[in-house]
């Protein structure tokens, strides 16, 4: 009995991974509560996550919308962590118009640059202690009481901060929370009557504006703030920070609003309609991690760590596909993006139409190496419905060190209805309970020689293990003849074959295959046809 196989790519982590590896969370997704609609944020305080987005219900997994169990929920609802089920948070965020379909009207035309959608919520983000939620975005009343952009919620009492009601004249999408201030940025320029060009600070006390008042000179979509809460890291499209040329991304002094030290630039200046800007921002302690999106070609898209006390880029990822989020989690940065070409980082080329992947999985630490490296876990999520705008699926993720959390305007995921949220956990949590990819195809078997036959068939491949183990059986027979094990991904799938030998002449056999992931998840090929053993003519002629 004769095996041979095509080279298989290098193993790469999973949740099977070799030592010293990190293990990814499973691709298994958990039951979670749904929503009607976008999420366009996701921030995470104690059991709880809350989610602010476009939506005006939510509904339990496996059901439609239009359930009779479902909730009202205004743009603004939350859910424990570890079950997926809503809580008692409730508060109507309203005043903008929420619609499913592509462009819900005129009066969303002119907020934002190139925006058609109109954000209820764009940005939710709780305080570091806990005692309180803000969010921003495009809104002009939560429950009932008026609101221009921005709000804040007691995450003890429930009850709406009646402090903060700054007046805003534009889009808030980014908030940063310390211990005494909230941090905003945007699209607007006015904050009470006052100059603020897209960035801005209010009294968590009082709701006063601040003196703080950097000045961006095009859109702020994220900050954080550094451990030490000593300053504030500003991502976005401008090409300049303070007047300074900090393009994409730089830091300013949490009290003062200074430029501080920032000695990298993770995101290349524009080039005439081609430019990246940053998307989102993460601190990990001495660590800020970033996710960017880009116009045009060849601009950087990826994601990035830099150091957040010097600005020293420590790495960038190659691979190609906006990001839209990214959360930090057991050493890992997971991903939502439109990647389509990671090839320069060991993963997949460009095809044409394009492959995607839509969420993503790589080393939080470049080991000392000049880039970090791509894992193996690719969950599936669509894009949303048929009359999405945006087609991105993922935009938003919030974790508490067990369970991921992801959102977006996604309606499946792992080819089954779930709109808008969904979770992952490690599989201590959740156990892999998926099998390797669909379709298998049937083996083919060939004349090798008058007493033997050689069959062969395609690998495939699972989202979250590069080990598939394959058993190959003849006929009817429930004990498998042959047994291999080889590393496979969705790009790299080696063609497998076994040459059958000591067969009759003149006898017909059939082969199928089955093949396990490391948890002995399994699935199994169709029968292939029936082949007569006989001498090939190249031989016996």
């Amino acid at each position: 009995m004769i095996a041979s196989l095509a080279l298989a790519p290098l193993a790469h982590a999973d949740t099977a991974p070799p030592a010293g590896t990190p293990e990814t969370v499973t691709a298994d997704n958990l039951p979670t509560w749904q929503t009607n609609g976008i999420v366009w944020s996701l921030t995470q305080s104690g059991g709880t996550v809350y989610a602010g987005g476009n939506f005006d219900h939510i509904r339990p997994p496996g059901t439609a919308d239009g359930d009779p169990s479902q909730l009202t929920r205004s743009n603004l609802a939350a859910f424990n962590v570890a079950t997926g089920q809503p809580t008692g948070f409730d508060h109507a965020v309203t005043g903008t118009a929420y619609s499913s379909t592509t462009n819900p009207g005129p009066e969303c035309d002119s907020v934002g640059t190139n925006e058609w959608l109109c954000q209820a919520i764009f940005r939710v983000k709780a305080a570091p202690d806990g005692s309180a939620l803000y969010f921003g975005g495009d809104f002009t009343h939560v429950d009932g009481e008026p609101r221009s952009r921005l709000a804040g919620v007691s995450l003890s009492t429930g009850q709406l901060d009646p402090a903060m009601t700054p007046d805003i004249n534009g889009r808030v999408r980014g908030i940063a929370v310390s211990a005494t201030t909230v941090y905003i940025g945007g699209d607007f320029t006015q904050v009470d009557g006052q100059t603020r060009t897209r960035l801005a600070a209010l009294d968590r006390a009082t709701g006063a504006l601040l003196p703080w008042a950097p000045a961006a000179d095009d859109t702020v979509r994220t900050l954080a703030l550094s451990s030490d809460g000593s300053r504030v890291i500003v991502g976005g499209d401008f090409p300049h920070l303070n007047g300074s040329n900090e393009n994409a991304i730089g830091a300013v002094d949490a009290s003062t609003g200074a430029l501080t030290t920032w000695n990298s630039r993770p995101i290349q200046s524009p080039n005439g309609s081609q430019f990246s800007g940053v998307t989102e921002l993460v601190v990990v302690g001495p660590t800020v991690f970033g996710g960017a999106h880009g116009e045009g070609g060849g601009v950087f898209d990826g994601r990035f760590a830099v150091d957040t006390n010097t600005g020293t880029t420590q790495w960038k990822d190659t691979c190609l596909g906006a990001t839209t989020t990214i959360a930090v989690q057991g050493g890992i940065v997971y991903s939502g993006s439109h990647a389509h070409d990671c090839s320069s980082m060991g993963g997949w080329s460009q095809t044409n139409p394009a492959t995607y992947q839509r969420l993503l999985a790589e080393t939080a630490d470049s080991g000392g190496a000049s880039k970090n490296k791509l894992l193996h876990w690719f969950p599936s999520v669509n894009t949303g419905p048929a009359d999405s705008y945006y087609k991105q699926g993922p935009w938003a993720m919030a974790n508490d060190d067990t369970y991921l959390w992801v959102a977006g305007e996604f309606t499946k995921v792992g080819g089954v209805d779930q709109q808008g949220l969904t979770r992952f956990a490690p599989k201590s949590v959740a156990p892999d309970i998926n099998p390797p990819e669909a379709p298998f195809a049937a083996p083919v078997a060939t004349n090798a020689s008058k007493t033997s036959l050689k069959v062969s068939w395609d690998a495939t491949w699972d989202r979250d293990n590069t080990a598939t183990t394959y058993q190959l059986f003849r006929d009817d027979g429930t004990t498998p003849i042959y047994t291999t094990t080889v590393n496979t991904n969705f790009w790299t799938l080696p063609t497998l074959s076994f040459t059958d030998t000591g067969l009759v002449t003149g006898s017909s056999h059939y082969y199928r295959v089955k093949v396990a992931d490391p948890f002995n998840n399994k699935r199994s090929s169709p029968y292939g046809d029936a082949v007569t053993v006989k001498c090939p003519w190249f031989i016996c002629l």
